[in-house]
Formats: structure tokens, sequence, C-alpha cells
């Protein structure tokens, strides 16, 4: 594009080939541009657009695909150890499918489950479960970054308090779900329990701590994008009927 006789490329010397990972550099260049007073070019506003909407649409793709596959596996699991363990590969495993879909929503969602993953495995509660992929897509996100200083749980150390706040509020979150099939709305409940049983429990674990306040944060913003992107994805089937 020419503007005030200058020339720049559709962004700024890198090739277009993935519309969804360079839809922040384009925001980038209509910000900059807007700043300068350049006139955009229409062709630039479209491909902002176009790689928006895409973004969009993969991520409710997955999404509606991964929570299809925790209902499977929440109505053949029990509410125990076991079962948790079995849905939370499941989940693992399915967010990890499709690496190349981008944007906050389920870049977000998979670092939640990453680190709930790495919770367990270091609480020896899901020994055997196995989160490498959706460690490896998560590792150089946004959001991966800004909370490896603050709150990640990878390097914290098993605590025997620990195992037992997890353990109730993963039996509290599941019997609610089972119940009124609030998956959302029970999530957030699930999310507040670890700060209410480790103050209760007077439990001081690290990896409790960091999970909750990665919790307060990240897992909260998923739910509230669940609820804006597309309301059946944060309810069941059971309750739209």
């Amino acid at each position: 594009y020419f503007l005030k006789g200058r020339e720049i490329s559709s962004v700024e010397g890198s090739k277009v080939t993935d519309l969804n990972h360079n839809i922040s550099v384009y925001n980038t260049i209509l910000k900059k541009m807007v700043k300068q007073d350049w006139m955009i070019p229409s062709s630039l506003i479209m491909l902002v657009i176009v790689a928006a909407t895409n973004t969009e649409q993969c991520q409710i793709v997955l999404l509606n695909r991964c929570k299809a596959v925790y209902q499977e596996a929440l109505r053949s699991s029990s509410k125990g150890e076991e079962g948790h363990c079995y849905r939370l590969q499941k989940m693992v495993t399915c967010l990890a499918s499709n690496p190349n879909c981008g944007g906050e929503l389920i870049e977000k969602f998979r670092y939640w489950m990453a680190q709930m993953a790495m919770m367990d495995k270091t609480l020896n509660i899901c020994k055997d479960i196995r989160y490498e992929n959706l460690r490896r897509v998560v590792q150089d996100t946004d959001v991966a970054k800004t909370h490896r200083q603050l709150d990640d749980v990878e390097f914290d150390s098993f605590e025997e308090c620990a195992v037992s706040v997890h353990k109730q509020c993963v039996l509290y979150y599941v019997t609610l779900l089972m119940n009124d099939h609030k998956i959302c709305g029970d999530a957030e409940k699930l999310n507040k329990c670890y700060d209410l049983k480790s103050k209760f429990s007077d439990c001081q674990a690290k990896i409790i701590k960091h999970y909750a306040s990665m919790a307060d944060t990240v897992a909260k913003r998923v739910i509230h994008l669940l609820n804006d992107y597309d309301r059946p994805l944060c309810v069941s089937q059971m309750e739209l009927k």
C-alpha cells in the first residue's frame, strides 16, 4: 500500500500466510495508521475482519467438540478420583488437537486446563495424565508468559493438604454438575472452592495459592468469554430444553 508517499507491506515485511496468527499484527498496523492520520485501505480492514471471523469460528468449533467429549466422559465415568483423571485427560487431549486455532478464549482455556493437569500430576492424583502436547501449545502464548512468574503451578511441590483441598473441590464440582448441569456456573463455584477450602483447613500450600490466583483471573475470564461468545457452550443440552 502507498500512504502519504510511504510504501508499507500488509504485515510490515511479513508474508500473510496465516490469518489467525497475524491478526494482532494487523490490529497494530491499524492503530498506528489511525494515530498518524493515514488513510486506511479497505482491503486491510477486510483482512482484519476476515482474520477475526476465522479466529472466532475455529474457537467455537473446537470448544463445541471438546464440550461434547467432556459430556460423554462425564456420563461414562464416576465422581471419584479415577473419573476426574479420565475426564481431564479427555479435555486436555481435545484442547491440544488443533494447535493452529488461536484467540483469547481458546488460549486461556488451554492454559487453565494445562495448569490443572500439572497440579494433578504434582499432587499424584492423576499420575499418568499426559499433557505435554497441550503444554507445548500454550507455552509461548501471552497468557503463559504473563503468569509464568506470577502463579504458574508447574514447578510447585507436593503438599499433603493441597491433595485434600483439590479432591474436595473436584468432588464438589462434579456433584454440582451432575445435579444441575450448569457447566459455567459450576466451574465458577469450583474456582472459588480452592480459596475457601484452603482457608477453612488452614492449608498454606503454594500450589493451591497459585492455582486459586490463576483461576481468579484466567478461568474467570474464560467463563465470561464463554457466556459472551455462545451461550449454548456454557450450558448442557439438558438445561437448554
